[in-house]
């Protein structure tokens, strides 16, 4: 039987309700932008991988890959994976694509859907270590700048920019002497290779062993340069220090002040009730009790270092553990006294009526789009509240279907996890507030073009979907079958414990909702710019954690330990470089972009304060999501 050549794993059908959400968003009546002016372009480059015999060798091998762009025909978003056997790219293989697709069009300044783009590989193919190859040579064609031959790399691409970790280097290497390549690049921070037998090699000395350059880059910008011999254009960084402006550190100030407030008063409700629940549930209102005081006393830190923008969303985070543990502790003094018939009253009025989620609708629909640090403000505020959207969307399911529940769970820990997901929604919704406050009304450049905007929503929306099918194939698949379990009960499991997948789902659920929900125009693209942005760069996020990184969570679904902590550090690195790059860029257009800087700054917190790897993760999370926004605004105003 033949081995799929891979750089890790195989493929997968995405989400029925991924390809209804593609429908509606390709489906949007308006008329396309044009496209540049560009004759078409291709590119020929040379993906490395490895693969195993059914006897356990392994070997590396390299095939051509052709990259076509051209301009769009009228049709929005295209996107094409051609291949010479019957599923012969894998799912895995086409997340890369896309994602290589969005980064590309982020640097080159067209929307996605200016483009026509196909990739186009012999053979079986799967994995995602051809990302960065891949959005070098989109990027290139974009640009119509020619690659350099003799040259290739592996590395998977991250919503950023920046390179992630891949396997079987060592292997990859051979395959590129026998193809006859001269130089190879590999991902900052992997120059020795752990092997299946233990032993560790050095890469760049293996390559010198085959008469091959061997290469760490750190992200996007080294990589074009090695691959194409040009440069990308970059603001001299002069080290300068970000701030938010007086205004916004006014608004965290009152935000963190009306946070802090309500953890004090859901901390002393969880005491009060203390004494009435049974002892059985002790254990996990103590874990949240003690999870509540470690954030806030992160947030004091925080606050004492004069950093806001991170202490204001650590006490929104005590508060909201606190305040579900409020919750369950009230479920669980009901049940003591009344058996399931009295929780089920007090559960019952935790569910959030329509008109609670319609007041926000309403406050979020009634805001005035006045130039773009407006429009990435109400995009995050719509990202929150599309999360509270779909969580309630996941909660009436579960409500919908109870009995059925209940025929496999037991009721209390059903009613527990609808419980804790109304919590969440409805805190959710009240940071609608705090970003509204925080981020509106401050100067910036006006929105040139509408239609940009629509069609980046769209682009960014189709390229989230697409990592989260990838993570159902690369990340949960395979650990269900290591784990001799069902990997929807597995899938289940990590929303639960993984706040930042579960986050990318819930707003990924939720853009087909807003669409009917949110008249055409500059609200409703700010409404799925919102969930998409923050969706693509959290799945981003999740494969990056554990399927580059090798993250090992606890039993609380934290970060405890990575496999790989030196490409975390140089992914870090260039991430917090590509971002303040992103900054200055924005600050050459003449105004401060309030919420890129707010992400800079939580993240800049988040690395400082702790060098916990579940610390380190989310530091990398927050330049992601502020690298992304930013890289709108420079697009949008340009």
């Amino acid at each position: 039987m033949a081995a799929v050549l891979r750089s890790q794993a195989t493929p997968r059908l995405v989400k029925v309700w991924f390809l209804l959400a593609a429908a509606l968003l390709l489906g949007w009546g308006r008329p396309e932008a044009q496209a540049q002016n560009t004759a078409p372009q291709s590119r020929q480059a040379w993906p490395l991988f490895y693969a195993e015999t059914p006897d356990g060798k392994q070997f590396g091998e390299t095939r051509p890959m052709q990259v076509k762009v051209e301009p769009s025909e009228g049709n929005g978003v295209r996107l094409g994976f051609f291949e010479s056997e019957f599923f012969g790219t894998g799912s895995q293989w086409r997340a890369a694509g896309w994602m290589a697709a969005v980064v590309a069009a982020l640097e080159s300044s067209q929307p996605l859907a200016h483009w026509r783009i196909s990739y186009d590989v012999p053979g079986l193919i799967d994995g995602p270590s051809a990302g960065m190859l891949m959005t070098v040579s989109t990027l290139s064609a974009m640009l119509g700048q020619q690659m350099r031959p003799g040259v290739s790399m592996t590395g998977t691409i991250n919503p950023d920019g920046s390179i992630g970790p891949v396997s079987g280097i060592y292997h990859k290497l051979a395959g590129a002497r026998a193809r006859g390549l001269k130089k190879i690049l590999i991902p900052a921070g992997l120059r020795r290779e752990e092997q299946k037998d233990g032993s560790v090699k050095d890469l760049v000395q293996r390559g010198q062993e085959l008469g091959l350059e061997v290469r760490e880059v750190n992200d996007l910008e080294g990589a074009y340069q090695e691959l194409t011999g040009q440069t990308l254009h970059q603001v001299p960084d002069d080290g300068r220090a970000f701030n938010v402006p007086p205004q916004a550190q006014q608004a965290l100030l009152q935000s963190y002040a009306r946070w802090e407030a309500k953890l004090g008063d859901a901390l002393e409700r969880m005491r009060q009730t203390a004494v009435q629940v049974p002892a059985q549930f002790h254990a996990k209102l103590d874990v949240a009790w003690k999870n509540a005081q470690a954030m806030r006393t992160r947030a004091l830190a925080a606050r004492r270092q004069g950093n806001l923008c991170l202490a204001m969303p650590l006490m929104y985070l005590a508060a909201v553990t606190a305040d579900s543990g409020t919750h369950l502790s009230y479920l669980y003094v009901a049940q003591a006294r009344g058996g399931d018939q009295e929780m089920m009253r007090v559960f019952e009025g935790y569910i959030i009526k329509q008109d609670f989620l319609d007041a926000f609708q309403r406050k979020l629909n009634g805001q005035k789009i006045h130039n773009l640090n407006d429009l990435m403000a109400l995009s995050e505020a719509y990202a929150y509240y599309n999360a509270a959207l779909g969580t309630i969307i996941t909660t009436q399911e579960m409500l919908k279907n109870l009995k059925q529940l209940t025929q496999k769970t037991p009721l209390l820990q059903v009613v527990e996890t609808i419980s804790l997901y109304e919590a969440m929604a409805r805190n959710l919704s009240y940071f609608v507030d705090d970003l509204l406050l925080m981020g509106m009304g401050h100067p910036g450049r006006p929105l040139k073009d509408p239609q940009a905007l629509v069609e980046w929503a769209r682009g960014m929306h189709l390229a989230a979907g697409a990592n989260l099918g990838y993570i159902d194939k690369a990340i949960l698949e395979p650990a269900a079958r290591e784990a001799h379990v069902d990997a929807e009960q597995l899938k289940l499991k990590l929303l639960s414990q993984d706040y930042q997948y579960q986050q990318a789902n819930l707003c990924y659920r939720a853009v087909p909702v807003l669409l009917r929900r949110v008249e055409p125009g500059p609200n409703q693209a700010a409404a799925v710019l919102g969930g998409a942005t923050s969706s693509f760069a959290l799945s981003g996020l999740v494969v990056a954690k554990y399927y580059c990184l090798g993250a090992q969570p606890d039993s609380t679904g934290r970060v405890g330990a990575i496999k790989r902590p030196q490409a975390l550090k140089a992914m870090l690195d260039s991430s917090r470089r590509r971002l303040r790059q992103t900054i200055l860029a924005v600050q050459a257009q003449g105004y401060e972009p309030v919420i890129p800087i707010f992400h800079f700054l939580a993240g800049e917190g988040s690395n400082a304060l702790s060098q916990d790897p579940n610390d380190v993760v989310n530091s990398l999370a927050e330049y992601w999501a502020g690298s992304t926004l930013g890289r709108l605004m420079l697009n949008l105003g340009n």
